[in-house]
C-alpha cells in the first residue's frame, strides 16, 4: 500500500501542481468537473446503490447542479457558504452520533448519504475554482491548499502507521488512531509556517498579535502582509470585479466551465 501511494502521488502531484499553475480558471473547472463526476460514482457506491439507472441518476444529478451552484455563489455568496457550513456541522454530529446500531444503508440512510455527498462534492468543486481565479495568488494558494491536505493524509498515515495504539472512531473508520490525528496535526503546522514564509508573513508579530488583539485585526494584519507583497512582485493591474466584489475572471470561468460540464453530463 506505501508503494502505491508513492507511485500515485510521483505521477499526479506533478500533472495537478503544473495544471494548476499554468491552465487558465476555465479549463481548471472543466478538470475538476470530471473528477467530481468520478467521485460522484464512487459516492454512489458508499451509498450502496446497485442499480445502474439509480447510480446514473445521481451523477447527472451532480453534474447539472454545477452550473447552478455556480450561478448561486455568484449571486449570494455569503448565503451558499452559511448553508454549506450548517450542512457540514450536522454532518459531523450525524457521524458523532453514530452507535454502529443502525445501518447506514437503510433506505432512510440512503437518502441522507446521498444529500451529504452533494454538500461534499459540489462546494469541493466550486471552492476548488472559485480561488484559483482569486487575484496574483490564487493559484499559489489553490496548490498550498492541496499541499495541506496531501501533507496531512501523509502525515496521519505514517504516525498512525507507526504509533497508532488509541482510537479515534473504531465504529466509523476502525483503522484511524489519535497518533495519527496528531501526526496530520503535525504535518499541517509545518505546511502552514512554510506556507507563510512564502507568503511573506511575519510569525513572531503574527503570533503575538494573537494573545493581545481580537482575532480580526490579527487577519487584517496578514491579509495587508500578504497583499503587500503580491504588489511588490508584479503590480499587476486589479481585475474588473463583480457586483459581488469576486473577480469578474473567475465568476466568468465557473459560468462557462460550469455550462460545459453541464452539456458533458447531459
Amino acid at each position: 500500500m506505501l508503494r502505491q501511494r508513492i507511485l500515485t502521488a510521483l505521477v499526479l502531484v506533478p500533472l495537478f501542481i503544473g495544471g494548476f499553475l499554468w491552465l487558465p480558471t476555465a479549463q481548471i473547472a472543466l478538470v475538476l468537473a470530471a473528477l467530481v463526476i468520478l467521485a460522484a460514482w464512487e459516492w454512489t457506491g458508499l451509498m450502496g446503490l446497485d442499480s445502474m439507472p439509480m447510480r446514473a441518476a445521481y451523477i447527472a444529478l451532480v453534474g447539472l447542479l454545477l452550473p447552478f451552484s455556480a450561478r448561486v455563489f455568484e449571486m449570494a455568496p455569503q448565503l451558499v457558504l452559511a448553508v454549506v457550513l450548517i450542512a457540514w456541522l450536522l454532518a459531523m454530529g450525524w457521524v458523532a452520533r453514530f452507535d454502529g446500531r443502525r445501518s447506514l444503508l437503510s433506505s432512510g440512510a440512503i437518502t441522507l448519504l446521498g444529500l451529504v455527498g452533494l454538500f461534499v462534492l459540489i462546494p469541493t468543486w466550486l471552492s476548488l475554482v472559485e480561488l484559483h481565479g482569486q487575484g496574483p495568488f490564487g493559484r499559489e494558494l489553490l496548490i498550498y491548499l492541496m499541499l495541506l491536505v496531501w501533507g496531512a493524509d501523509s502525515g496521519a498515515y505514517f504516525a498512525g502507521r507507526q504509533w497508532g495504539r488509541h482510537k479515534l472512531a473504531p465504529l466509523v473508520s476502525p483503522g484511524k488512531s489519535w497518533e495519527g490525528a496528531y501526526g496530520a496535526l503535525a504535518s499541517s503546522l509545518v505546511l502552514a509556517i512554510l506556507a507563510g514564509v512564502y507568503f511573506g508573513l511575519e510569525p513572531a508579530r503574527t503570533a503575538a498579535s494573537v494573545g493581545r488583539r481580537p482575532a480580526a485585526p490579527t487577519i487584517a494584519a496578514m491579509t495587508e502582509s500578504t497583499s503587500g507583497k503580491a504588489a511588490t512582485r508584479s503590480s499587476p493591474a486589479r481585475p474588473a470585479r463583480t457586483s459581488t466584489g469576486r473577480p469578474a475572471s473567475a465568476s466568468a470561468a465557473v459560468r462557462r466551465a460550469a455550462a460545459s460540464g453541464s452539456a458533458m453530463t447531459a
